[in-house]
């Protein structure tokens, strides 16, 4: 197939398989890996894993890639916390640098968004 960079096309793969595992809660390959190693929490939030397991550490550093891409679509604003989460379209900045220091350290998105006006 003549692919330039083999390790950008893996990478890729893996990444895929990364976002299928994110959207997808009801397949196998979830349900093995979800078990084993981030049983109590989210695919995005899971840790490395003490067994040194090439496809783990693989998928890992896919989910990595998947991260920088993903940027949340805000609607309401009661999911989307405004300190953490990349909400903002800015290409070089997605997250809040300096919020409003009223605001609590979870606070969500839907707290900046006036419910009469939508703005």
């Amino acid at each position: 197939m003549g692919f330039k960079e083999i390790e950008k096309f893996n990478e890729a793969l893996l990444a895929k398989q990364v976002w299928r595992m994110m959207h997808n809660l009801e397949s196998l390959c979830y349900k093995v890996f979800k078990t084993r190693f981030f049983p109590n929490c989210s695919i995005q939030e899971a840790k490395e894993s003490t067994v040194r397991l090439y496809t783990w550490k693989s998928i890992l550093s896919a989910r990595d890639v998947v991260k920088k891409g993903m940027v949340w679509r805000v609607g309401n604003g009661q999911s989307v916390c405004i300190r953490e989460d990349k909400w903002l379209p800015d290409q070089v900045c997605k997250t809040v640098l300096i919020p409003p220091p009223s605001l609590p350290p979870d606070a969500k998105v839907c707290t900046l968004i006036d419910p009469e006006s939508a703005t």
